[in-house]
């Protein structure tokens, strides 16, 4: 199998470089931003030390169940490199045989000079991804008096344009957003996409219809490729959305929702009896659920039963969808994921920053 590569140097390496110090998510944003899936680790003296993946930043996230914990605990301090001198095929060859996406080349001193990627992993998707960013955001109040929630900024950058950032990255170009409370400063900010090389056209709702009533105006809007990826406007995930595509036509379901796991700590010792007579004393156990995520994947058909002009939420339709025996799918996401739905939460996820 021939297999396409791309040689990262200079700027480019600098761009993707990190340090121990940094905290997750400033690593994560640098990952994000560059779309290479890597990061490149230096000590103060500027001297390589190995690499973080996005996968390795999901393992560690999996793992501690938050983002506040050491990089150093995720760190591949021991990457497979080859030196900067070596043929392009001895290259490629050791990408193949042990099945990276990612060979660090090193300089006779050990110094790191180029980065040679497999670009195999980047292919474009011809899916229509859809993003709820019409609410009102009242929960967000005064934040959202005169700001859209989705265009409330992480740092430097508006919610809604890290959500686009990141599908774009995994080679997602076309877009429909639906907008609504303040849709000028969306519509304004991002006009046709064509400044960013993607497409976006929207839809412009006048009144609520509930979380996905808007979308009965897909069907009659031109270059819509289904099954549609949807997602709201006020989520942060960083999962490979090809894998939901993957999974969701290797079963041929009608839908598939997302879900994330989620835990709570009951506060008190949990008591276990059977006739008044105790069993066991749980001090403050965890338990866990599946939640929806607010990501789905639909079909055509399985829009087509949205009525027109109506209030209407996810919800109501993966009912009518197992009511009439449709399939859906339950997708379970590993990666981080941040429903940015009240104030705490904004400033829980600023505060990472």
């Amino acid at each position: 199998m021939i297999i396409n590569t791309i040689l990262l140097q200079g700027d480019a390496l600098k761009k993707i470089s990190v340090t121990e110090d940094l905290s997750i998510l400033e690593i994560l944003n640098i990952i994000e931003q560059e779309g290479h899936r890597i990061a490149l680790v230096q000590n103060q003296k500027k001297e390589f030390q190995g690499i973080i993946t996005d996968f390795d930043i999901r393992r560690g996230i999996v793992k501690h169940k938050t983002l506040d914990f050491n990089a150093t605990e995720i760190i591949n301090y021991a990457p497979i490199t080859e030196n900067y001198s070596s043929a392009l095929s001895d290259q490629i060859s050791a990408i193949e045989k042990n099945n990276i996406q990612h060979l660090p080349l090193l300089d006779s001193k050990g110094q790191l000079v180029g980065l040679r990627v497999s670009s195999s992993g980047f292919v474009d998707h011809s899916n229509t991804i859809v993003i709820m960013a019409g609410g009102l955001g009242t929960r967000l109040h005064p934040l959202t008096l005169d700001t859209p929630k989705p265009m409330l900024k992480i740092g430097d950058t508006p919610i809604l344009e890290s959500i686009i950032e990141r599908f774009k990255s995994q080679g997602f170009k076309d877009f429909v957003i639906s907008v609504n409370y303040l849709s000028e400063m969306i519509t304004g900010y991002f006009g046709d996409g064509s400044s960013r090389d993607i497409n976006i056209k929207y839809i412009h709702e006048t009144k609520t219809r509930g979380t996905i009533g808007a979308l009965s105006e897909l069907l009659s809007m031109d270059g819509i490729k289904y099954p549609i990826l949807l997602t709201n406007g006020d989520i942060i995930c960083t999962t490979k959305y090809n894998n939901i595509l993957d999974f969701h036509n290797t079963n041929n379901f009608d839908a598939t929702i997302c879900a994330k796991d989620y835990s709570i700590t009951v506060p008190y010792g949990v008591i276990d009896e059977n006739n008044s007579e105790l069993i066991k004393i749980e001090e403050k156990p965890k338990i866990s659920f599946n939640i929806n995520s607010g990501i789905y994947s639909f079909t055509r058909k399985a829009l087509e039963l949205i009525p027109k002009d109506t209030v209407f939420d996810a919800t109501s339709l993966i009912e009518i969808l197992l009511d009439s025996d449709m399939t859906v799918g339950v997708h379970k996401i590993q990666d981080l994921w941040i429903d940015i739905g009240s104030k705490e939460d904004l400033k829980k996820f600023q505060d990472f920053i």
